[in-house]
């Protein structure tokens, strides 16, 4: 079973998913001072769903004005 890891940007007001496990974005990433892993920091953070379905809600409950884009 995949993990779909959300990349919250608040910057650019955007929400990206990653739902596959060799995504090189997804494998890389890290955490910074602003922006963290399965915590969101002042720009945003990573954070890891069980689903799709489960992404999508926490995007529309919390960020629904953000972009949603799909990477892979």
């Amino acid at each position: 079973m995949n993990v779909i890891c959300m990349n919250i940007d608040r910057p650019n007001q955007k929400c990206t998913v990653h739902e596959s496990s060799s995504c090189k974005y997804a494998a890389k990433r890290s955490e910074t001072l602003f922006k963290g892993i399965n915590e969101l920091k002042r720009d945003g953070g990573w954070l890891d769903f069980r689903d799709l379905a489960s992404a999508k809600a926490y995007h529309k409950q919390n960020f629904e004005h953000y972009e949603w884009c799909k990477h892979c």
